[in-house]
């Protein structure tokens, strides 16, 4: 006949170590040794995408007597506009150009390697080379590559109110250093699951809340750190091409915000 109690201390003795296994997993989840790599989004020729970004000005940005704040929205447009290989690696093109309001005098475009988003190269175009008001402010177009054997999340700081900090995909999500790039001594990335609000509490998201019922799980929090005192958070989603939302801090203090606010595709 089976002891009562003696069954009652293994079924408890079970349940201990069924709830430290459990922590254990959660903490190696946490500290990102047991997180699945990022999967970098579905995108094809002809996707586009709009992010809205503001920038916190603390009275560096507004000359006069303006108050410190968050300053007005400014929307891009992101287009996927092709493929190119760069050596015999293929990328996807994607122009970045402001809408609306939005008066910054330059577009951008982007080649993301297919396989994990690394970006190899970037071009900055004045607008004044399509037909509008002439600036003598260089040439028409500034190129610049980026080694594909060296890559590493991209860390947009040349101009704030550019969504454009981009995480590496399909490597390893643990918080490992990533090879320099100039003027940043060093970028590192770590990965996590997570119930994208409570990270976002009291944040805009309105593609994430308007898609909530059909969205497919698998909120990723990715947190992008610089050597220079600027960390970078991004709420990444299986469902949609880009972030649908990211802040970033500069020694502790918000910088900016951002958010995704339309998608679709061009035919």
């Amino acid at each position: 006949m089976i002891n009562f109690f003696k069954l009652l201390r293994a079924v408890g003795t079970l349940l201990v170590v069924v709830g430290c296994l459990l922590v254990w997993a959660d903490s190696r989840w946490a500290s990102g040794q047991a997180v699945p790599p990022l999967e970098p989004p579905k995108w094809s020729v002809g996707d586009y995408w709009k992010v809205e970004c503001e920038v916190y000005d603390s009275g560096k940005i507004v000359k006069g007597p303006v108050n410190p704040g968050w300053r007005a929205k400014q929307t891009w447009l992101f287009q996927v506009e092709g493929m190119e290989n760069i050596q015999d690696q293929p990328y996807f093109v994607v122009s970045i150009k402001p809408q609306g309001d939005n008066k910054c005098p330059y577009w951008f475009r982007y080649w993301f390697r297919e396989t994990d988003r690394h970006i190899g190269r970037q071009e900055l175009h004045h607008q004044s080379a399509t037909g509008g008001k002439s600036r003598s402010i260089g040439p028409p177009v500034v190129r610049k590559d980026f080694p594909p054997d060296a890559p590493s999340p991209f860390f947009a700081d040349n101009f704030p109110s550019l969504p454009l900090t981009t995480p590496l995909f399909n490597t390893d999500q643990s918080l490992t250093p990533f090879s320099p790039r100039k003027g940043i001594s060093a970028i590192y990335q770590e990965v996590d699951g997570t119930p994208a609000l409570n990270f976002m509490s009291g944040a805009e998201a309105p593609l994430l809340k308007k898609d909530a019922p059909a969205a497919p799980p698998g909120n990723r929090l990715v947190k992008i750190i610089a050597t220079a005192n600027k960390v970078e958070q991004q709420v990444w989603n299986p469902g949609h091409p880009w972030c649908v939302y990211g802040e970033r801090a500069h020694q502790g203090k918000p910088s900016r915000r951002y958010w995704l606010v339309e998608s679709g595709r061009v035919d």
